[in-house]
């Protein structure tokens, strides 16, 4: 018989997330699940802030290529 396998990518290979410090905490069963949350939200902002600063700066480019 023969094994099929799904191969799926869990990684972004463009490599253009943050993703987050990594703490001796995150390791640490004393730190909080919300406090863990937390960090994860702020992390994804951050990353969602870097790709709408990345759009406006392509689009003042495209701009700028337009007017000249």
């Amino acid at each position: 018989m023969k094994n099929e396998y799904c191969n799926t990518t869990i990684y972004d290979e463009t490599h253009v997330h943050y993703g987050g410090k990594i703490f001796f905490s995150d390791f640490d069963y004393r730190t909080s699940l919300s406090d863990l949350a937390a960090r994860i939200l702020y992390d994804l902002a951050f990353d969602r802030e870097c790709e709408r600063n990345g759009e406006n700066r392509n689009r003042r480019r495209e701009a700028e290529r337009r007017m000249a």
